[in-house]
């Protein structure tokens, strides 16, 4: 090779392999700030490919000033937990045009924020200045910031007044756990729609001014009182949290017309009602200035008594929860105007006892929860037609309804679940009838006796539990219909022999839930307990250990026999008809194979029948030509007739009745050139040297005759009736 040429091509080589290590040692993001994590999105090129960074993460890595230089793709910069004590000046972070999401969260930065200090973000959505030490915002701090909707300044206890900016993209102002004890003197942002102050040391309920206001958050603060005026410039207000005030007494004067959701949890709203002259308290209204309302959470407050005023300027109330209160009177009439009532929790309250139509004028009651009141000991027959649910579980009720007054349910005709678990019931009424009860929960009561009849009236129930009780013994046919039944942790009695016994473990194993915990325990010659309860399961044996599983033990019901035998019949008539059917069937289908076979086997004879004449006529013609051609032409016309040369071996029968009868005979016309006339028909037999000259009439053979080896019946052949008249032509 020349050396110029290899000069070339090392210098080639070695630029290609530059190229190739310069590609490949290039940063994927070049623009990734250092200790930061940098993604985005790829772009493929020719050369290599290029990646556009989205997101930029900095956060925790002691990044004392605010980074430069970034790519102007980024939308998401997190320099959370940092020690940035100042941000760069007004318009110098306008090259982040794509720029939505900005986290300062848990930095150094204090003091106020300077007007217009984040211009020029006009793609930021978002902005978290959370955890630092602000201590005022000025209205424009956010100025030319035209998609902003959320600002975080949750945690800047330097934080006293609810700032307000000029801005008509902000929807969300978070102010949790700052020092906020008042509002601002101008009014909200004009689209504002959410403000939270939860954990601020707010006293009283600072006058903001929001149009377009629809939540606002103030739990967890110190608030002690709400005055009149305090929503009246929020006039679209739907949604008020007020919840763990552990110092607001009342909100009674509270004024509001577009109120709908009211959460007041864990304050002490009834502490300062009115004393009786019995010492008693009386009933107010905690809500009496809210008319629109449709839910009120008042759990964990102290209103003692609800009476007919309580909430009787509250006919919109769809959901109404009162649990954990301490109530312990509910008069017959105080929820009667509330005729849109949904839901009611009265439960872990003192109430002793209610009146059956407390609930009568709530047509459109769907969950009553009672549970958790220990001095309730009667569970009335309500007149609820609407009521679907029914929580009764964990108070001191041993009877429903009043005794030998009929079905305690009657009124509750749409009840589909009823809960009495952990109550001191003792068994149930025998009139107790439902059309549309489903559920029932009867677990760890005190019930001994679970009455066919009663089951019997609940025709739609499909799950039971009757763990925990004394039950000893069940009819399995009252529990058939179930698709859950619960029945451990009772005292059962095992007798392995008694057919009903073996008939409800049968049942068991075909219902949920599978593979329960039955106990046995130990009874004495009068029915009773040989030893005191014990804790479920304690030193008792399963019913598997106790008993063994015999089907012989198990009598089958008269009804099941019947249908059984009824079963047995159909389906040996079904086998019956169905093996005639199928004998006969087979026999047609036999029958038409050796059909199609003879007619196959007949197809075949007569076309080997076909190839075997064809074959003997070919030979034929072949050797009358040969004939023909040795002794001459005749003198005159003659018909020929020959028989043809038996084959070494005789036809059979089959292929003797398929031969045609005019093809026994070989007729052939001889016309003589000179003569044109008619040719008269000759019979000939092969191999002789003339012929039987026959005429019109019957040919009589002669003594010396050729066609002496002709059979007799063929010399008395009349040709003319055999053949018909032949017509002659000079051709053949």
């Amino acid at each position: 090779m020349a050396p110029g040429r290899r000069l070339a091509h090392t210098a080639f080589f070695i630029l290609g392999f530059s190229l190739i290590t310069t590609l490949s040692t290039t940063p994927k993001y070049p623009l990734c700030p250092y200790l930061c994590l940098c993604s985005g999105t790829e772009h493929s090129g020719i050369l290599n490919t290029s990646t556009s960074v989205t997101k930029i993460n900095c956060s925790g890595v002691n990044l004392k000033k605010f980074p430069t230089d970034l790519p102007s793709s980024v939308k998401v910069l997190d320099l959370s937990f940092n020690l940035i004590d100042t941000l760069p000046t007004p318009g110098a972070l306008a090259y982040l045009v794509n720029l939505e999401t900005l986290i300062l969260r848990g930095n150094s930065y204090e003091g106020p924020v300077r007007p217009k200090e984040f211009l020029g973000l006009r793609a930021l959505q978002k902005i978290d200045l959370s955890y630092n030490t602000i201590t005022s915002l000025h209205n424009e701090s956010f100025y030319g910031c035209d998609q902003l909707r959320i600002v975080d300044l949750r945690g800047n206890r330097g934080l006293t007044v609810i700032p307000s900016f000029n801005s008509s993209s902000l929807k969300t102002i978070l102010l949790d756990r700052c020092g906020i004890v008042e509002a601002g003197k101008g009014p909200l942002p004009s689209n504002l729609t959410s403000l939270y102050l939860r954990g601020n040391p707010m006293v009283e309920m600072p006058a903001i001014v929001g149009q377009n206001l629809h939540v606002l958050d103030a739990s967890s603060c110190a608030l002690s009182f709400v005055g009149s005026d305090s929503l009246r410039g929020m006039p679209h207000l739907t949604d008020l949290y007020v919840s763990k005030n552990a110092r607001l007494t009342s909100l009674s004067d509270v004024r509001s017309e577009s109120l709908r959701f009211i959460y007041a949890e864990d304050c002490i709203l009834g502490s300062n009602e009115i004393k009786g002259r019995k010492g008693s308290a009386v009933a107010l209204a905690p809500l009496a200035s809210m008319g629109g309302l449709t839910h009120a959470h008042l759990a964990g407050n102290r209103i003692k008594v609800v009476g007919p005023n309580s909430f009787s300027s509250n006919v919109h109330l769809v959901h109404l929860d009162l649990s954990r209160n301490g109530i312990e009177l509910i008069t017959g009439d105080s929820l009667f105007r509330l005729e849109k009532l949904h839901a009611v929790n009265l439960s872990f309250n003192a109430i002793k006892s209610l009146d059956e139509v407390t609930f009568s004028k709530n047509n459109f009651l769907d969950t009553l929860d009672l549970s958790h009141n220990e001095q309730l000991t009667h569970l009335p027959a309500f007149d609820a037609i609407s009521l679907r649910r029914l929580w009764a579980s964990r108070c001191e009720i041993s009877g429903i309804g009043i005794k030998g007054e009929g079905n305690p349910l009657a009124h509750m005709p749409n009840l589909e679940s009823l809960d009495l678990s952990r109550n001191p019931l003792e068994s149930l009424p025998k009139d107790l009838w439902s059309q549309a009860l489903k559920n029932l929960d009867l677990s760890f009561c005190r019930i001994t006796v679970v009455e066919p009849q009663t089951l019997k009236g609940l025709s739609h129930l499909t799950w039971l539990d009757l763990r925990g009780n004394r039950i000893a013994t069940l009819n399995p046919d009252s529990v058939r219909g179930l698709k859950y039944l619960a029945l451990s942790d009772n005292p059962w009695k095992c007798d392995c022999k008694n057919p009903r016994f073996q008939q409800l473990w049968t049942v068991l194993d075909k219902m949920e839930p599978l593979e329960q915990p039955l106990h046995c325990a130990p009874y004495d010659e009068d029915q009773k307990l040989l030893q005191a309860r014990l804790a479920p399961g304690e030193g008792l044996k399963r019913w598997e250990e106790v008993c063994s599983r015999s089907s012989s033990t198990v009598p089958v019901p008269a009804s099941s026999m019947w249908s059984l035998s009824v079963a047995m019949v159909l389906t040996v008539a079904f086998f019956m008809v169905g093996g005639v059917v199928l004998r006969h069937w087979l026999r047609e289908k036999r029958k038409l194979r050796q059909e199609a076979e003879g007619e196959e086997r007949s197809r075949g004879q007569r076309q080997e029948a076909q190839r075997r004449r064809v074959r003997r006529r070919e030979m034929t013609s072949e050797e009358s030509d040969e004939e023909e051609e040795s002794r001459g032409t005749a003198s005159r016309d003659i018909v020929v007739v020959r028989r043809l040369r038996p084959e070494t071996q005789p036809p059979s029968y089959e292929e003797a009745v398929l031969m045609a009868r005019p093809e026994e005979v070989e007729v052939r016309l001889q016309v003589d050139e000179g003569t044109g006339g008619e040719a008269e028909p000759t019979a000939t037999e092969p191999g002789a040297a003339g012929g039987c000259e026959l005429g019109a009439e019957t040919v009589q053979p002669r003594e010396e005759s050729p066609c002496r080896g002709f059979p007799p019946s063929f010399h008395s052949l009349n040709v003319t009736q055999f053949l018909g008249p032949l017509p002659i032509t000079n051709g053949h």
